[in-house]
C-alpha cells in the first residue's frame, strides 16, 4: 500500500543539497507542505515510487534543482506534462524513463514543448 510524501519532515534540513527517496512507495505529494524549505536542493531522486496525482506543484519551490529523477514513478493517471516543469528554471537533467505519460509526447510538438519550457535542459 502506498503512502503520501510529507515534505514537512525535511523542514529542518534547509541546507540539504541532495535527496534520494527511491523505492519508498509514495503515491502522493502533499501540496500544502511541498518542498518549500529545500530551496538549496540540487538533486532529487523520486524514482520507483507510484505517484498517482500531479506532483509538479510540490516541485515548483525547488528553484535550485538541477537534476530530477522520476524513473518509473508516475502512474498513468497522474497527467504529467513537460510544460508543468517550467518553474524549475535551473533543471538540467530530467529522467522520466519507463513512465506512461499521456498527451502529446512525440514528434515536433514534443520537442517544441521541451525547448520552450525547459530551454536549459541538457539531458532527458
Amino acid at each position: 500500500m502506498g503512502q503520501g510524501l510529507n515534505m514537512s519532515l525535511f523542514t529542518p534540513f534547509k541546507e540539504l543539497l541532495n535527496l534520494d527517496l527511491t523505492l519508498n512507495g509514495f503515491n502522493d505529494c502533499y501540496q500544502s507542505y511541498g518542498f518549500k524549505g529545500l530551496k538549496n536542493l540540487v538533486t532529487l531522486d523520486l524514482s520507483y515510487n507510484s505517484f498517482s496525482s500531479i506532483i509538479q506543484p510540490c516541485l515548483s519551490p525547488l528553484t535550485s534543482l538541477q537534476s530530477l529523477h522520476l524513473e518509473q514513478s508516475v502512474n498513468y493517471d497522474a497527467n504529467l506534462s513537460i510544460p508543468d516543469f517550467k518553474a524549475l528554471k535551473n533543471l538540467e537533467t530530467l529522467d522520466l524513463s519507463t513512465n506512461i505519460i499521456y498527451g502529446t509526447t512525440s514528434g515536433r510538438h514534443h520537442k517544441s514543448q521541451v525547448s520552450t519550457s525547459l530551454a536549459q535542459l541538457a539531458s532527458m
